[in-house]
Formats: structure tokens, sequence, C-alpha cells
């Protein structure tokens, strides 16, 4: 799944990986990061965690970075 809003909201583990690697595994909230996000995805966001919640993207930029 390329959405990650969408894939922290209903999946239990999410498994990053940038250039055929791994970077890592594990809870959203715990690997949904700003440089975890930018270096698989290549987009550069502000991740939020509101209390209770699965943390979100929101897009500082709105486009890839290039």
């Amino acid at each position: 799944m390329h959405d990650p809003n969408l894939a922290a909201r209903y999946i239990n583990q999410l498994a990053w990986l940038a250039d055929r690697t791994l970077l890592v595994q594990d809870t959203p909230a715990l690997t949904m990061t700003s440089p975890i996000v930018k270096a698989c995805l290549d987009i550069d966001v502000a991740v939020i965690r509101p209390t209770g919640k699965p943390p979100f993207c929101d897009a500082l930029h709105g486009l890839r970075a290039k």
C-alpha cells in the first residue's frame, strides 16, 4: 500500500522500503516519522500524532521532491 495514512489507520505493522531495502518494520506509531516517509516516498511531510488515534502525514509541499 502506498498511502501511509490509510495504512496507518488499518494495519498493525508497517514495513517501510526504500530502494528495495527494508528500513524499518513496526507499528505506525513507532515507524511513521518524517525522515522515514521522505526516504521511502520522497515526500516532505509533517507527522501529526493525535491522542488515541494513529499518526498521519500532512504533506508540506504537496509535490514530490526532485
